[in-house]
């Protein structure tokens, strides 16, 4: 049933995929059939060789869990609040402000755990354990 969920859902993130890219690489110019064409087996390309050569679905798992989700769980929420609350960040006023100093603290907690969950988990790739 996974095979075949991914089987199904892998068209779907292709196509976001090639779309982010077009738009953000090639922003303004006319997309051409050549231009789809391209892109389009240059990401299957890219991604059927990660497929191939990667045998240990942990270590992708955990790498993506390391960046990603920390990222989403501690950074964004964190720079969102900060950026919505206003003000400036280094000031006396700040650090007196609880609200605005746990922030700052939950955002470099995310930053140190990100890098050093990232760092550890390709350290351990590899040394090969």
């Amino acid at each position: 049933l996974l095979a075949m969920t991914m089987f199904f859902t892998y068209p779907m993130e292709f196509f976001v995929c090639r779309h982010s890219w077009i738009s953000t690489v090639h922003e303004g110019q006319e997309v051409t059939d050549m231009l789809h064409y391209t892109v389009t087996i240059a990401i299957f390309s890219v991604s059927l060789l990660i497929g191939v050569t990667v045998t240990d679905l942990g270590f992708v798992l955990e790498l993506t869990g390391g960046f990603a989700a920390t990222f989403l769980g501690f950074i964004l929420p964190a720079a969102c609040w900060l950026k919505l609350e206003g003000g400036t960040i280094f000031e006396w006023e700040t650090l007196s402000d609880g609200k605005k100093f746990g922030t700052i603290m939950l955002f470099i907690f995310g930053i140190f755990t990100m890098f050093s969950s990232t760092s550890l988990t390709i350290m351990k790739q590899i040394e090969g354990h």
